[in-house]
């Protein structure tokens, strides 16, 4: 995956998609490291964060089934749903 840093830096605000959540939250994702990164960076720039009901509820199914110990899968939805939540704007219909 090639991310391209500039465009990350100028950016006003990142849609992130289901995918873009599970290499956040699946460890074993060939991706999650840099992910991590980048969404770490995103949140100290406070640069809006946004995402869909519809992409949450398949985020979390596909977390579920992924992931090899059902406490990991519980801790990340946890986690983004108690402390990250109210940083992430949810778009619905």
């Amino acid at each position: 995956m090639e991310i391209r840093k500039e465009l990350l830096r100028d950016a006003k605000g990142i849609f992130v998609d289901t995918w873009g959540w599970i290499a956040l939250g699946y460890h074993h994702d060939p991706h999650h490291e840099e992910v991590k990164c980048i969404y770490q960076g995103l949140r100290q720039r406070q640069i809006p964060i946004y995402t869909s009901e519809y992409v949450l509820d398949e985020m979390i199914s596909l977390l579920f089934r992924l992931q090899r110990r059902f406490s990991e899968a519980v801790r990340f939805v946890e986690e983004l749903l108690d402390r990250h939540l109210k940083d992430i704007y949810i778009l619905s219909r």
